[in-house]
């Protein structure tokens, strides 16, 4: 899911159904802030959470220059 901005991902949902969820962090105080809140609360309901920890400041930058 995207939750385009970190506003949205601090308010993102545990879903039922879901048992791991993948975080991809942006490497400014408001993604990390943002992640941090979310893992958190996915954490609380029993749920394996990984957070990426890029070089960059968007996993998406660094998908790019992969590519």
């Amino acid at each position: 899911w995207a939750t385009i901005d970190a506003g949205h991902m601090a308010k993102f949902p545990v879903l039922a159904g879901v048992e791991t969820l993948v975080i991809a962090q942006d490497q400014d105080p408001a993604g990390m802030a943002a992640a941090s809140i979310c893992a958190r609360r996915w954490a609380e309901a029993d749920k394996e959470v990984l957070v990426t920890r890029q070089a960059e400041n968007d996993l998406n930058d660094v998908l790019k220059e992969a590519a």
